[in-house]
């Protein structure tokens, strides 16, 4: 693989999920046909899976952070995930940050707000706007729907934190 360049555009992906499933799947199928030359990826993952191994057989940075849903009975996980997840990003400094499902971007969706960093949430299930806007109470630049299906489903985000988002196609080659 080429090295990236000091113009590669600095991509932190994130994915929540303990296991691999369809969206993880999806992540490493991705992560394996970036041009790395014009993208430098790195990982954060809420769990040791198989991932991390795939992950760094790769030569992909891979940090795990358990990352709890925010709930006022995993308040104190949720914010020491949050300090974590700050530091990766202190030290990765990413140009964005990509959730790869919806349950992934709730710290994201906090961090890049505070710290000025666009925010890309993967949408790969069916979702409505205000779910999602639960999940991401600080907004998003931008969703990505795995099909017109699913952008459909999702609906008006008008009224939600998504308000501003662009929601773009992005068939989902799994």
């Amino acid at each position: 693989m080429p090295p990236p360049t000091p113009d590669s555009l600095r991509v932190l992906y994130i994915a929540r999920a303990p296991f691999v499933s369809g969206a993880e799947r999806a992540l490493m199928t991705m992560l394996r046909h970036l041009d790395r030359a014009r993208i430098a990826p790195a990982l954060v993952l809420g769990g040791d899976s198989d991932l991390v191994a795939q992950a760094r057989e790769l030569d992909i940075p891979v940090h795990i952070i358990p990352l709890p849903r925010r709930a006022l009975s995993s308040a104190i996980g949720y914010f020491r995930s949050l300090a974590r997840l700050r530091s990766v990003v202190r030290d990765f400094r990413p140009d964005i940050l990509h959730a790869n499902d919806v349950p992934s971007c709730q710290a994201m969706s906090e961090l890049g707000a505070k710290h000025g960093l666009p925010r890309v949430i993967h949408l790969r299930w069916q979702i409505t706007a205000p779910e999602a806007g639960w999940w991401a109470r600080r907004g998003a630049e931008t969703l990505l729907c795995i099909s017109r299906w699913m952008i459909k489903q999702l609906g008006d985000t008008a009224g939600t934190p998504l308000a501003a988002c662009g929601v773009e196609l992005l068939p989902d080659a799994v």
